[in-house]
C-alpha cells in the first residue's frame, strides 16, 4: 500500500488501483455506506454497474471520448484510431449485453453520423454493423467461454462531428 496523503482539516488520503471488478454486492455496499453519510445527494456516489466492469478504455486521438453515465456509454471515434471499451469477464460462464444503439449530441438525437461499430470476444470479430444516425439499433449478444469482451467505434466513411454513439440501457447480464 502506498503511503497516505494528508489533506487539509485532518482529511487523510489513500489511492488505491482497481486490480479487478467490484461484485453487485460490494458495489451496493460502497453505495450504502456514501448512503448513509450523504442521503441527499445520491447522484454524487452513484456508480454505473457497466462502468465498474470496465477492465480497459482507449479513446480515439483528437475527437474521440468515452463517457458513461446511469446506464448510458458514448463512445466517440477519433480521426484517425477508434475508441474502444473493454470488460473482463469470467470466461466460466454465460453473459448477455444488452444495448440500443443511438447518435446523439448533448443527450438528443443528432441527424447526421455514421460509425463502424465492432464487438471482440477475446480478440476475434464476432459482430461488425455500420450504424448511421437515421438508424436506431437494438442489440442483444450472448457470449460463453469469453474472457474478454471490447466494443470498438471507428470512424465510418468520413469523420464527422456528430459520430458519437450513446448505448441505452447498457447491461450485461450473467446468465
Amino acid at each position: 500500500m502506498r503511503q497516505p496523503h494528508r489533506l487539509q482539516e485532518g482529511i487523510t488520503a489513500y489511492l488505491k488501483r482497481k486490480v479487478y471488478a467490484p461484485s453487485a454486492e460490494e458495489l451496493a455496499e460502497i453505495k450504502s455506506y456514501f448512503f448513509s453519510l450523504y442521503p441527499n445527494h445520491p447522484s454524487l456516489y452513484e456508480i454505473s454497474e457497466p462502468l465498474a466492469q470496465v477492465h480497459r478504455v482507449k479513446k480515439g486521438d483528437s475527437q474521440g471520448e468515452v463517457t458513461c453515465q446511469d446506464s448510458k456509454l458514448t463512445i466517440a471515434a477519433g480521426l484517425a484510431r477508434p475508441s474502444c471499451v473493454a470488460w473482463s469477464l469470467d470466461s466460466t460462464k454465460s453473459y448477455t449485453v444488452d444495448f440500443g444503439a443511438i447518435f446523439s449530441v448533448q443527450d438528443e438525437p443528432a441527424t447526421e453520423g455514421e460509425i463502424l461499430f465492432n464487438v471482440y470476444a477475446d480478440g476475434q470479430l464476432v459482430k461488425r454493423l455500420y450504424l448511421a444516425s437515421q438508424t436506431d439499433t437494438v442489440l442483444s449478444l450472448d457470449f460463453s467461454n469469453v474472457a474478454t469482451l471490447l466494443l470498438e467505434v471507428d470512424k465510418g466513411k468520413a469523420w464527422h462531428r456528430y459520430d458519437r454513439l450513446q448505448l441505452r440501457d447498457f447491461k450485461i447480464t450473467q446468465k
